[in-house]
């Protein structure tokens, strides 16, 4: 599956699936997943990217959502 622009499509996750609060699992292609962080939690969503504080990480990080799992 792609998206309007071409790019692979991991999850069918949009921003209006991701509320504040919401636990979420990266998709194991990404690198911060092989780095160890895999979960973490919705802080804040934009309007292309959701802002995850992940488990592992001190700083939040701008995800595209197509990235993101609802656990």
């Amino acid at each position: 599956m792609t998206d309007e622009e071409g790019r692979a499509r991991y999850y069918d996750t949009g921003l209006d699936d991701l509320p504040q609060g919401l636990r979420v699992q990266l998709h194991p292609a990404t690198d911060l997943w092989m780095a160890g962080a895999c979960y973490g939690t919705v802080v804040a969503t934009g309007r292309k990217y959701a802002t995850v504080k992940l488990d592992r990480l001190t700083r939040p990080r701008r995800i595209a959502p197509y990235l993101l799992r609802a656990i």
